[in-house]
């Protein structure tokens, strides 16, 4: 009864697990690792399981904020922020493409980079590896950047892993910019998993990124349309020399 019961669980574990299971002579040793092969398999599901949940948590509290706030630099940083968060990292930063020539980034937002990586500072287009990213049109996963063939250059001061994320912001018409994300405090590796759960926050965010930047255009362009009116009324009306003027100047 014992062996027809190991014989049942083994199976069951290997059918669950996906893994063929060593051969055990003794039927109990058999249950028992049944048992931990289940069990390890049970923790790696929870774990994907809570990794989802916090992915679906923070998309919702992006879309909370996209009605809370129409500063788009803020919206950037606070993407970066779960960016960080959702994949275990602790640096990383947004870098936006210049408009309308594209020759250069600018950072929007940084965390954990300290004077290496300051809103505001400029790089040029061709000396920054996030141009690979823009180019392709696709997330840049680097394992190790001394052996990458790609750069083959000694990793910058400011990130103490080698391995890194370099993550597109694009609109449904054009890629904006890039967010990097990398660790100083773990030289774990990086892996495609990283990226896959990265990509639904920063596609939301580029979306949103445009959508407050197109309102506050159209806000501009409403203004500058009210002041035309009002000079198009001044020049029709009855004000003459010096009183027209002023009023047009105003």
């Amino acid at each position: 009864h014992i062996k027809s019961i190991s014989a049942q669980f083994t199976k069951a574990a290997e059918s669950t697990t996906q893994n063929q299971l060593t051969n055990v002579t003794d039927e109990l040793g058999s249950i028992v690792q049944s048992f931990r092969a289940l069990e390890d398999e049970l923790k790696d599901k929870i774990k994907h399981l809570d990794r989802k949940t916090s992915e679906t948590e923070t998309l919702k509290e992006l879309s909370d904020l996209s009605y809370m706030t129409l500063n788009a630099d803020y919206l950037l940083l606070i993407s970066l922020e779960r960016a960080l968060k959702l994949v275990n990292a602790d640096a990383g930063s947004v870098m936006m493409l210049s408009r309308p020539d594209k020759e250069s980034f600018t950072i929007k937002a940084s965390i954990g980079q300290g004077e290496y990586a300051k809103k505001g500072m400029t790089t040029r287009f061709d000396d920054s590896i996030a141009k690979h990213t823009i180019i392709n049109k696709a997330p840049l996963l680097v394992d190790n950047i001394e052996n990458d063939p790609r750069f083959g250059r000694k990793s910058r001061v400011q990130y103490a892993s080698k391995s890194f994320i370099c993550m597109p912001l694009k609109t449904s018409n054009e890629m904006i910019g890039v967010v990097t994300i990398s660790r100083q405090k773990s030289h774990m590796t990086f892996t495609q998993s990283d990226v896959e759960i990265l990509t639904p926050l920063l596609s939301n965010t580029a979306y949103i990124y445009d959508n407050i930047n197109m309102y506050q255009d159209m806000l501009e362009l409403s203004r500058n349309l009210k002041s035309l009116r009002v000079i198009s009324k001044t020049i029709n009306s009855s004000l003459k020399g010096q009183e027209m003027a002023q009023e047009i100047f105003e």
